[in-house]
Parts: C-alpha cells; sequence; structure tokens
C-alpha cells in the first residue's frame, strides 16, 4: 500500500528538480558575478555575497522564465499534480536552503 504514495512523491520531486534546473544555471551565473563584484569594491568574502545574491536573484530567473519567456510550461507540471503556488514554494525553499549553504560554508 505504501508503494504508490512512494512513487508519487519520487515522481513530484523529480519533476520540481526538473523545473529548479533551469533557473539555477544562470541565477548561480549572475550570483557569482554579482557576489564577485561586491566582494571586490567591499572587501567581503566572496561565497557570502554569493549566497545572499543567489536568494534575491533566483525568484526573478523564476519569474522571467515561467511566467513571461514559457507560461505554458505550468500546464505540463500541472498536469503532475504540481500546482503555480507548490513551484513558486519549491523554488524559494530550494533557492534559501542554497543560498543559506553557500552564505555559511563557504
Amino acid at each position: 500500500m505504501v508503494k504508490p504514495y512512494l512513487n508519487r512523491m519520487v515522481r513530484n520531486v523529480r519533476a520540481i528538480l526538473l523545473f529548479y534546473r533551469r533557473i539555477f544555471i544562470p541565477a548561480i551565473f549572475v550570483a557569482a558575478l554579482v557576489g564577485a563584484f561586491h566582494a571586490s569594491v567591499k572587501g567581503t568574502p566572496f561565497p557570502g555575497a554569493t549566497g545572499i545574491v543567489l536568494i534575491y536573484v533566483s525568484p526573478l530567473f523564476h519569474l522571467f522564465i515561467y511566467d513571461i519567456l514559457k507560461p505554458r510550461e505550468y500546464y505540463f507540471y500541472n498536469n503532475l499534480g504540481l500546482s503555480r503556488a507548490n513551484l513558486w514554494l519549491a523554488s524559494i525553499l530550494i533557492n534559501t536552503f542554497i543560498g543559506l549553504l553557500i552564505t555559511f560554508l563557504f
């Protein structure tokens, strides 16, 4: 009885990671550039600035990529049982986790 629920959960996690993959690469690139600029100007540690910038830049990329450029991709995720609010929440949680991890570990 547990197996169908586990399969659904694994499918949802894979769909969220597929969704987030398109956001992460440009967001980390821009965050690294801004973090390097901030570190050179202010003299702060580079990874700390990069992590904080990532937290704020990723939702902008989410908005630009999925709500402006490709709004019809939400239908794909909706057919998998993930609403737009679920995808936004997952994206914000992943951004915050990775950004804080970069900020405090490096």
